[in-house]
């Protein structure tokens, strides 16, 4: 067998080599490292950039399709989705306000629980000859066409509501047209730059909506379905048809049972 010599001088050269080899390796994967932290930065601030130029686009909102405050749609909006108070006008004589379920009226000696629309409906059609002596039962909470809400105690308290709104035969609510709802709408806050989105279910959501518009942009996603009083429905697909809908319904006359049964006389409503 042949031996192996390494003499002195050429172990301290491998050796000198091996740290060097070593000192190359250290450095370039320092290298590696610095390059691909680089590139995670930049996908970062790429992503950033991304973002900005989204909220960039919605802060140059498209008028076929968004809304802001100043927009005269606003107003239209608000319309139709106001409460409207007619279809209890036999018991609280007010088309301003509604009384909120459940309550109690008295009709002579007979106690009525009305718990829904259709009950407050049952009352004018059973007991409208005898109209003048129905009484609620009070305390009771009225709601307001803008969903507001206050208690009151006595007839006395409904009067004064009753003389500050049975002043004019017209109302402001749209009532001649609907949506259907849900309805989605995206909010943008043009302060904080956060895009949220709705699922609008009913008319007091949608007016909560809207009533609020200051630096916002609303966007409905269309199409959407509305409804005429007669039953037919019609699919809206940018804001100039949802306008043009709109203001058609308000034009067609009809009022859902906006008349007064006064027992005075007193209002200019008609019975």
């Amino acid at each position: 067998m042949k031996k192996l010599t390494i003499q002195v001088g050429d172990f301290k050269n491998h050796l000198f080599y091996y740290h060097k080899l070593k000192l190359i390796i250290k450095m370039s994967l320092q290298k590696y490292l610095k390059i691909k932290s680089f590139f995670i930065a930049l996908a970062i601030v790429a992503i950033f950039i991304g973002c900005q130029r989204e909220y960039l686009k919605i802060s140059e909102p498209d008028k076929e399709t968004t809304i802001t405050a100043n927009d005269p749609i606003v107003d239209l909006l608000l319309k139709v989705a106001l409460k409207d108070g007619s279809f209890d006008n036999i018991i609280d004589r007010c088309n301003e306000i509604s009384i909120k379920f459940p309550y109690s009226v008295k009709i002579k000696n007979e106690i009525l629980e009305i718990t829904s629309k259709k009950d407050a409906e049952s009352v004018k059609a059973e007991y409208f000859q005898v109209r003048n002596s129905i009484n609620i039962v009070y305390p009771v909470t009225i709601v307001f066409s803008d969903y507001t809400e206050i208690i009151i105690s006595n007839t006395g308290e409904l009067r004064k509501i009753q003389n500050q709104y049975n002043t004019t035969i017209e109302d402001d609510d749209i009532e001649c047209i609907d949506f259907i709802y849900p309805v989605e709408i995206a909010l943008y806050d043009t302060v904080y730059q956060e895009l949220v989105m709705m699922d609008v279910g009913g008319d007091r959501d949608l007016y909560n909506v809207f009533k609020e518009m200051n630096n916002t942009i609303a966007e409905i996603e269309y199409p959407i379905l509305m409804e005429s009083s007669d039953g037919n429905t019609a699919t809206i697909e940018n804001n100039m048809e949802l306008e043009n809908v709109i203001n058609e319904g308000a034009n067609t006359g009809c009022d859902e049972e906006d008349d007064i049964v006064s027992s005075s006389g007193s209002t200019p409503y008609h019975e």
